[in-house]
């Protein structure tokens, strides 16, 4: 029953628009989509509609993506590219594709990231390359991409970054390097001013970061760096004003205040790394600034910020019933160390009701967002007579699970 009203939402585009080896349809909002995951095909297909907005292609035979293989599709937003055989990806792959939006090629045999292969892509929002065979990058990069916020190079084999690498990306918000094979961060990789808010580079071989690697990291609130083999950070936070959240690192000991020096981290009692609250206080929530109405395909902040001494875990209740904390790592939706969630592309499904919730050892409060979803006037027009429909992706997440990390986290 399901998998009719599914499909009855959907509108089929005739066949001899789309490959045979693929699924064509106009999803709601008037977005063309087309889906290639036969699990034989080793090439992009040729014949894609050329209005095509969204393109998937999983779980195929796929070793590179070529220069011309989407030459038709000068409309596209959306590739997923992801559980592939993809080894290389070919400068000027996405000259033709300037509207590009979202790139997803994680979990590939990606080893090698050319400086161009990304050229021209002004509108890229979301890069990730997750769970491939990455060993580097190489300066420049990354170059021209003013709207890339998010990227995600974790579960590489990256070992260098070079001097550059990362310049000139005041519009990312969340780095994730975690678990490659990073020595060393070097003065330069972060050059000129990085507006991300998150950095990740736990699970590496890290031993040094030198002072001031991490300067131009102006709006920092949180740095992941467990599971290395650092033992000393000297002037790493230089410049660092905004950040709130370290992860903890056993080898640490103390340089001061006085009566703490020389004494180890993790053998100080909790009290001990507590500032002093000028007065305890239950969390306290506002909401303000936080997007209420989008159109579809674009970008929703939802606000939450808390006021609470000590600090409050924040917990986040979507309107599909999802809970959300910074932990979380979902492809659609995450939450911000500031506890902002941060919706990428909305869909008409994000509509509805958010709640945010702050619990710290003196109380919970709560409150509420509604999310209003706009249809984004259509770049195309579907044939006549065809009805819109929704575009469904895999979700596959255990509620109760997470809401038990959540709690288990908090209480300890």
């Amino acid at each position: 029953m399901l998998l009719f009203w599914v499909m009855s939402l959907l509108t089929l585009i005739p066949a001899h628009a789309c490959p045979s080896e693929c699924l064509c349809v106009i999803a709601v909002g008037g977005v063309p989509t087309v889906h290639c995951d036969r699990p034989t095909l080793e090439h992009i297909p040729q014949g894609i509609p050329n209005n095509t907005m969204t393109f998937q292609m999983k779980g195929t035979r796929l070793v590179s993506v070529r220069q011309g293989d989407l030459s038709g599709l000068p409309l596209l937003r959306t590739l997923y590219l992801y559980d592939n055989q993809v080894q290389t990806i070919q400068v000027g792959a996405f000259d033709n594709n300037p509207d590009l939006e979202v790139l997803a090629v994680y979990n590939n045999k990606i080893s090698e990231v050319s400086p161009g292969v990304f050229r021209g892509l002004n509108s890229l929002r979301e890069l990730d390359m997750r769970a491939n065979k990455i060993t580097s990058i190489p300066a420049g990069v990354f170059n021209g991409l003013p709207s890339l916020w998010v990227v995600r190079l974790y579960e590489n084999t990256i070992n260098t970054m070079a001097v550059g690498a990362f310049s000139n990306l005041s519009s990312v918000e969340f780095f994730n390097f975690a678990a490659n094979r990073l020595t060393r961060v070097v003065n330069g990789t972060f050059g000129s001013p990085q507006g991300a808010t998150s950095l990740s580079l736990h699970e590496n071989n890290i031993s040094i970061i030198e002072p001031g690697a991490l300067s131009s990291f102006v709006s920092l609130t949180s740095l992941y760096i467990y599971s290395n083999r650092i033992s000393t950070l000297q002037g790493v936070f230089e410049g660092l004003r905004e950040v709130t959240e370290v992860s903890a690192i056993p080898e640490f000991h103390c340089i001061s205040p006085p009566a703490l020096e020389g004494r180890v981290v993790r053998d100080l009692a909790t009290n001990q790394l507590n500032c002093s609250c000028g007065a305890e206080e239950i969390p306290r929530i506002d909401t303000g600034g936080s997007t209420t109405e989008v159109p579809i395909g674009e970008r929703a902040l939802l606000r939450c910020k808390v006021n609470a001494c000590p600090d409050a875990a924040v917990l986040w209740t979507a309107a599909r019933g999802l809970f959300l904390t910074s932990q979380s790592e979902f492809p659609d939706m995450y939450v911000q160390a500031d506890g902002t969630l941060v919706i990428p592309v909305v869909t008409p499904g994000d509509a509805g009701r958010y709640t945010c919730m702050a619990v710290n050892a003196f109380g919970t409060a709560e409150a509420g967002v509604v999310l209003n979803v706009t249809a984004r006037q259509p770049l195309t027009t579907p044939p006549t007579g065809q009805a819109v429909g929704i575009h469904t992706t895999d979700r596959f997440i255990s509620i109760f699970t997470t809401v038990l990390m959540f709690l288990i986290a908090f209480m300890k």
